[in-house]
């Protein structure tokens, strides 16, 4: 099952591709284009002070126990000009986290239908529904940002957006569950439930893949792997997204799990080492490379040329 981990990444076309739809589709670069969002959406002064305050409140109301409650903050991010600001600092996970979802499509040859769990205003789903011929699902319980994900992609017949939360129940399964920036947003006690439910919704042979920093916890490790088991998602390899962003923007990196329906293959312990084995080996050098772009230093923009120069 284990290919080798650069196979599992698109080309550098479908990598450009991705990079050029969120660059002028999604207004989302290294830094955020402040005139360029505000002379598209020119209400951009007033939302951003309505999502400052919205945080603040948030804030004061967490108190000692810094838990803020994210759901007035989602909403108002529901706004494609807030969310371009907002999302800019993650632009390079975003890229990679598609990218490697496409790779996987192409290189395993799935062909039938694709859920973006978390999907929010739909920029991944998007991008899927753009880039293959798959059925795309977006889910996500905040409503207004299923409100603008359909506005926004209302040119794609492939896509479709529903209002929902793990755990979900669907009549249909689906060869690839894209499950990205989601685990962290919900309290641990809650994700066996949400496990299950992912086990339910990958059709068997189909692949899950997963990224969020819970997954190279060895306690977690512990807890869940059992649970996984259970839900027959077994590892079969693993990566890390992410290169040169942030801000300010720094190299970061956030691995991925990639896990097959109808396998029982624990995730190892040591995940977050074997995820990295590539990042000394290769990225540094490419990301270091004189007259590299900063918005290329990202990983699938040098598995991408990698496999161009090897070819």
């Amino acid at each position: 099952m284990r290919a080798e981990i650069i196979k599992l990444w698109p080309d550098e076309n479908t990598v450009q591709s991705i990079d050029a739809i969120l660059r002028d589709n999604w207004l989302l670069d290294l830094q955020p284009d402040i005139e360029l969002i505000g002379a598209r959406h020119p209400e951009m002064q007033e939302v951003i002070c309505r999502y400052d305050e919205a945080h603040e409140r948030a804030v004061q109301k967490a108190g000692r126990s810094g838990k803020i409650d994210e759901r007035e903050m989602f909403r108002l991010l529901a706004h494609p000009g807030l969310f371009a600001f907002a999302a800019a600092a993650r632009r390079h996970y975003i890229l990679d986290g598609v990218a490697l979802a496409i790779g996987v499509l192409k290189h395993f040859a799935l062909g039938g239908p694709v859920l973006d769990v978390g999907c929010h205003i739909g920029v991944s789903t998007n991008i899927f529904g753009r880039l293959t011929a798959n059925k795309i699902v977006g889910l996500d319980p905040v409503g207004a940002a299923i409100d603008s994900a359909r506005k926004l992609s209302a040119d794609l017949p492939n896509v479709e957006f529903v209002r929902g939360m793990l755990p979900w129940r669907s009549a249909t399964q689906f060869d690839l569950v894209f499950c990205q920036d989601v685990l962290h947003h919900v309290g641990q006690s809650n994700h066996p439930g949400i496990i299950a439910s992912l086990g339910d919704l990958v059709k068997e042979g189909g692949v899950l893949i997963l990224s969020a920093d819970d997954v190279i916890d060895q306690d977690w490790l512990k807890r869940n792997n059992p649970v996984l088991q259970k839900a027959q998602l077994g590892y079969f390899d693993s990566d890390v997204l992410g290169g040169f962003g942030g801000n300010p923007a720094k190299f970061q990196a956030a691995t991925a799990v990639l896990l097959r329906k109808g396998d029982t293959t624990a995730i190892p312990m040591d995940v977050a080492s074997i995820s990295a084995r590539e990042w000394e080996t290769h990225f540094k050098d490419f990301a270091n490379t004189p007259g590299r772009s900063a918005r290329e230093k990202t990983q699938a923009f040098e598995r991408a040329t990698r496999r161009t120069s090897e070819h």
